[in-house]
């Protein structure tokens, strides 16, 4: 939130971008406040970077980005709005607890069997109390696709390379679960920032299918460790492109 941003109401919604306040709805309608990051050009790898003091947002590629932003953040809040009404008129309370929270666990030494701890990291988007379950959101500025985050045929499809969206919930689910919590109660999907339409993809299929999920990720992600260590050396799929922080030789 920028320092010239206007207080906002508890009845206030907002969003953020890199931290930044950039636009909020009140009663009237949206508004532009604070700072908006753009992307620069194709060139420059599409990274992030801080609009320049006195750099123009009202003309050329910053416009564009600014539209795209603006109508993204509308729909998202009309989504939200809606979603939590829905909870609301099922007699279900709806709060978000955390955003940009960080997750760790450690792997059981017994079932990987490596002789060294290994550890699990990552930061999920959100964390939302829904009744008496948890729920964590990770957003998605490109589309998700419902079989993405489908278990899949057996597990063995897991860590081939097909189903890396699945793994990245599966991994948030497990680290918050490790923290003390009831896998029972937790719950966590991706949404698509651009493709709202298609709702939360979330492990509610794969957790009917799995009831001891925690347990079967656990054994499967060690396996695949394992595979991994036992390898002698990388070598570079020549179908996918190389890593641009990399030297691919």
């Amino acid at each position: 939130r920028g320092s010239d941003a206007p207080p906002r109401s508890a009845s206030d919604s907002c969003a953020e971008v890199g931290g930044r306040v950039v636009a909020s709805r009140t009663r009237t309608g949206l508004r532009r406040v604070g700072t908006l990051r753009v992307l620069g050009p194709c060139g420059d790898g599409h990274r992030a970077r801080e609009a320049a003091p006195g750099q123009r947002l009202d003309t050329g590629f910053n416009l564009i980005q600014l539209d795209v932003m603006e109508d993204m953040l509308k729909r998202l809040i009309r989504f939200e709005e809606d979603a939590h009404d829905t909870l609301r008129k099922a007699g279900k309370t709806h709060v978000i607890r955390k955003a940009e929270e960080d997750l760790s666990a450690e792997l059981p030494d017994h079932i990987h069997g490596f002789g060294h701890p290994v550890r699990l990291r990552g930061k999920a988007d959100r964390v939302d109390e829904i009744g008496s379950g948890v729920l964590i959101i990770d957003y998605k500025s490109g589309k998700v696709k419902a079989d993405e985050v489908s278990p899949g045929k057996s597990t063995e499809d897991w860590f081939s390379g097909k189903k890396n969206k699945l793994i990245q919930v599966l991994s948030y689910a497990y680290m918050y679960c490790s923290n003390g919590h009831d896998p029972k109660r937790v719950n966590a999907g991706l949404l698509s920032l651009v493709d709202l339409d298609t709702g939360l993809h979330s492990l509610e299929g794969l957790k009917e299918e799995f009831p001891q999920w925690k347990e079967v990720f656990e054994r499967e992600l060690c396996a695949f460790l394992g595979r991994v260590k036992s390898l002698e050396q990388f070598e570079h799929n020549p179908d996918s492109n190389h890593c641009e922080l990399c030297n691919p030789a």
